[in-house]
């Protein structure tokens, strides 16, 4: 048996497990209490691969704008310009949707399953009558779209409910079993950008979006 050490130098232990897929995961108890899950380590191209084939998240290409003198020639956009600020808003755009994408899918891929404590099988779906809490969307917060959607909903909602639960999860996901130092988060980073993990496991608690 391994163990997970968080940041305020509690433990946390694990039992790695053989998945149906051939792949291995650690099952631990959230320090929330209530729930068993097991996650999966994430792998540092899954992310970048998956979505670099969504056009949509895609760098946005600078717009060119015609330049009359003895020849009108098309030249990209320079700062100050229109259209040059209509590229900086759909580059902001598409760097909010991608973060948001990265965080979904990792969620998705690193949690494999979960079970109440003292259950005997693991579910890897909500249960069915499980719905958004009304309060969410009094704030308009919308239900993610089709089963995935919802499933990202539950595990970000209702079953990782505590700051130690998700900094213990992230660091199953990401591979690591104690605190990371500041120059190691900071060499880290760029493997998985637009995931809340670094700041989380550097010592932030706010939940991730």
């Amino acid at each position: 048996m391994d163990s997970i050490t968080l940041m305020d130098g509690s433990s946390v232990s694990t039992t790695d497990v053989r998945l149906p897929d051939g792949g291995v995961a650690k099952e631990f108890v959230l320090p929330s209490g209530s729930f068993v899950v097991r996650v999966r380590p994430v792998p540092p191209m899954l992310v970048a691969e998956v979505l670099d084939d969504n056009p949509e998240l895609a760098e946005p290409p600078i717009p060119l704008v015609e330049v009359k003198g003895a020849t009108t020639k098309s030249l990209p956009a320079r700062p100050g310009e229109p259209e040059y600020d209509e590229y900086l808003a759909e580059r902001k755009r598409r760097e909010k949707l991608r973060d948001a994408a990265q965080s979904d899918l990792t969620w998705d891929y690193g949690i494999v399953g979960w079970k109440l404590v003292g259950e005997d099988e693991f579910e890897t779906d909500p249960p069915g009558g499980w719905k958004l809490p009304a309060i969410l969307k009094e704030y308009g917060k919308k239900p993610r779209p089709g089963k995935r959607g919802r499933r990202v909903d539950y595990i970000k909602y209702a079953l990782v409910t505590r700051a130690k639960d998700m900094e213990v999860v992230q660091m199953a996901m990401y591979g690591m079993s104690s605190p990371l130092s500041r120059g190691e988060v900071d060499a880290a980073s760029g493997l998985f950008p637009g995931d809340e993990v670094w700041g989380t496991v550097a010592g932030e608690t706010g939940e991730s979006h």
